[in-house]
């Protein structure tokens, strides 16, 4: 796993976001070439973040986006279940601790390499 700022991605690219993370997480689903998909958690519908600029960048070609809200963990099945090819993807996972720690279980737990994970501060 590597954490500190994001560095080149090949191929297919995964977000994960929750809380302030959907900050650095908005720059690279905006900047980012190729697939990329961005699964953002949020708890309630009043605290999400940049919803209309998300929605928009996410009618760009090979972009997906996934907004969950509700506080349920993040899980492996339900990453096998939005994102069934997790494995194949560059994964960053950026927001608090908990939800950092849920993701980093759930990517490795759906195959991805742990030196394909990166973790970028707040």
């Amino acid at each position: 796993m590597v954490t500190g700022t994001a560095r080149h991605a090949r191929g297919k690219v995964l977000l994960v976001a929750g809380g302030a993370g959907i900050r650095p997480m908005r720059g690279l689903f905006r900047s980012l070439s190729g697939a990329v998909t961005l699964i953002y958690l949020v708890r309630t519908a009043d605290q999400m973040l940049f919803a209309d600029e998300l929605t928009a960048l996410a009618d760009r070609p090979g972009r997906r986006l996934h907004i969950l809200l509700g506080s349920e963990r993040f899980s492996t099945a339900g990453l096998r279940l939005l994102v069934p090819d997790a494995a194949e993807h560059d994964a960053y996972v950026c927001g608090p601790t908990a939800l950092v720690a849920d993701a980093t279980a759930a990517l490795h737990g759906a195959g991805v390499r742990g030196d394909r994970i990166q973790i970028l501060n707040l």
